[in-house]
């Protein structure tokens, strides 16, 4: 008992010494922090951040990045924005009595009066964990254990402190961590026009706001530069952003169409009010530092019809009318390669200048639709609508094309003859409810949004198949119909590799990545076929010998594909 004790009073005092002197800004940056307010008057109230980071779990896994991206950025606020005071609580100093500690402390300072025009930013990179039972959300700290409750940081104490700045303007809350939906009963879907007359009333308005990673479920930790998806996107939008004021809308606009692709649509960000925070529909607004240099330039594109989305670097940067940031490195002007993509319509690709810290607005762009039944540009030469009624297996070949896209329901790649099945658009709830037969228990079950259209494979890879692009066929049951197996995922890889070959490389010399495994949620969603049962058909065993191979009727042999009823 006395050693518990110790140590949560050593905790406090090594707090104590952060708040009374926390980080604040020399004179030499403070000269460049000179900003106004969206009413244009001189910026005298105080920013303050308090990060959290944390990736060496004492009884938890590990993370990679969450202090790496906690640090990002501050570094970044600090560089360019107004920025007065910053609290850090990283790995060993991340403590279940410090976070209680420091948000009471916290809590404390934003009710004095002097603090009544202060804003807080809160950043949260860790661990998260929800209550099955209450489905209720958690932080948890560096010395947390995964199976004692009691060590977990509830996001309602969070809430609680929040709650109790009572003199504070805006606090905003970023969390990058699994369930941290929780914090959000309401998520703001409304568009709104950010403009002059939008920054002054959100600044007039006091608000307790939350910007999350993800909704109830689990989210990626580390990407492809270092960070998480999400800490990868909102510093790209700190560090590129040009206007004097940003605003927690303007940045969910900025990531969320990315964090979803790069989860694979697994991932929602979400943005809304905290609920009983006293939030009266303000927003947190982060302040430009003047006299920055400008790094970057802007472009608009403009495409009739209107609403094209504008893909840059292979990834959907935004709409085409918005404004889009592209940064310089040490060239006053450099060229971009853009693509427009729109659906029922050909993708266009072209090049614009963009010069520094100006803003290039090419003539609008023409787009030509797509002929109904279409294949879409680049895939020609090596796919093929089928003309026959019925494929080499019997069973009926999807005709006709889907309305909205104009692409055709079922194509077949001509040197091998695998069938592909157009999938649309759609949502559904991943995962199986709580009371359903054969359910793991660390399933948790949430809604998944898939916002592109793609192409499923219609039967397993066949043994021809394989053998048609490798030379080579390697499985223990053999059978020119039957499904390929006994092949490593190094194998299917090199495949696929084949494939996405055949269009040829473009001007970086990379493939098109065309070809590809689907990911969990691609699969669920076609093998569900708009059923929310145990499976497509219902939720009896009985039917399934009718629709599947398996250990009751297969007699543990693969058989030829194509031999149950579908799906859908």
């Amino acid at each position: 008992m006395k050693r518990h004790i110790l140590s949560r009073v050593t905790a406090v005092a090594l707090f104590q010494l952060h708040l009374i002197a926390p980080f604040h800004v020399s004179a030499e940056e403070a000269r460049g922090q000179d900003a106004v307010t969206p009413e244009g008057q001189p910026l005298v109230a105080e920013q303050w951040v308090l990060a959290i980071g944390i990736d060496k779990y004492q009884k938890c896994n590990r993370l990679r990045c969450a202090v790496y991206d906690a640090k990002a950025v501050v570094k970044v606020l600090r560089e360019r924005y107004v920025v007065q005071s910053v609290i850090e609580l990283y790995d060993e100093q991340a403590t279940w009595d410090a976070i209680d500690h420091t948000l009471e402390q916290l809590a404390m300072e934003f009710q004095k009066p002097e603090r009544k025009d202060d804003s807080l930013l809160i950043y949260y990179a860790d661990h998260g964990k929800l209550d099955p039972v209450k489905r209720t959300g958690y932080w948890l700290p560096v010395d947390a254990d995964r199976e004692s409750k009691k060590s977990w940081f509830p996001n309602t104490e969070v809430k609680k402190y929040i709650a109790a700045m009572s003199h504070a303007r805006h606090v905003l809350l970023i969390s990058d961590s699994c369930f941290a939906g929780d914090f959000l009963r309401r998520a703001e879907e409304e568009k709104v026009n950010i403009d002059s007359p939008y920054y002054r009333q959100v600044y007039s308005k006091p608000s307790r706001m939350a910007l999350v990673s993800g909704d109830l479920q689990p989210v990626a930790d580390a990407g492809h530069d270092g960070h998480s998806p999400f800490a990868s996107l909102i510093l790209r939008t700190l560090e590129n952003n040009q206007r004097p004021f940003l605003v927690p809308r303007t940045l969910l606009e900025s990531i969320k169409e990315g964090v979803t692709l790069s989860s694979h649509n697994e991932q929602q960000v979400g943005l809304g009010c905290l609920v009983d925070t006293g939030s009266q529909r303000g927003e947190f607004i982060f302040f430009l530092k003047k006299e920055q240099k400008p790094r970057e330039g802007c472009l608009v594109l403009n495409s009739q019809p209107a609403g094209a989305e504008v893909w840059i670097g292979g990834k959907r940067i935004s709409q085409a009318g918005e404004f889009i940031t592209i940064p310089l490195a040490n060239e006053e002007v450099g060229e971009v390669e853009f693509v427009l993509k729109l659906e029922g319509y050909e993708e266009i690709t072209g090049t614009v200048e963009v010069q520094r810290g100006k803003t290039a607005r090419p003539a609008t762009i023409e787009l030509k639709k797509r002929a109904q039944g279409g294949l879409p540009e680049g895939l020609r030469e090596a796919l093929e609508i089928p003309q026959e009624a019925k494929d080499a297996y019997g069973n009926p070949i999807r005709k006709g094309s889907d309305p909205k896209s104009g692409l055709p329901l079922e194509i077949r790649h001509k040197q091998t003859g695998m069938l592909f099945v157009f999938i649309p658009v759609g949502e559904f709830m991943m995962g199986s409810p709580s009371g359903e037969s054969g359910r793991d228990d660390d399933e948790v079950q949430h809604r998944v949004r898939l916002t592109k259209p793609f192409y499923m494979g219609k039967y397993e890879v066949t043994q021809a198949q394989w053998e048609a692009m490798t030379g080579d066929n390697p499985s223990s049951f053999k059978g020119k119909q039957n499904p390929v197996e006994q092949v490593s995922l190094e194998d299917v890889q090199g495949f696929l590799q084949e494939l996405n070959a055949e269009g040829g490389p473009d001007k970086a010399g990379e493939y098109k990545r065309v070809y590809a495994l689907p990911t969990e949620a691609q699969w669920e969603y076609a093998c569900r076929a708009g059923s929310s049962k145990r499976f497509c058909f219902g939720d009896s065993d009985g039917d399934l010998g009718q629709y599947a191979w398996y250990s009751e009727n297969s007699g543990s042999k693969t058989h030829a594909v194509g031999g149950k009823k579908a799906n859908g």
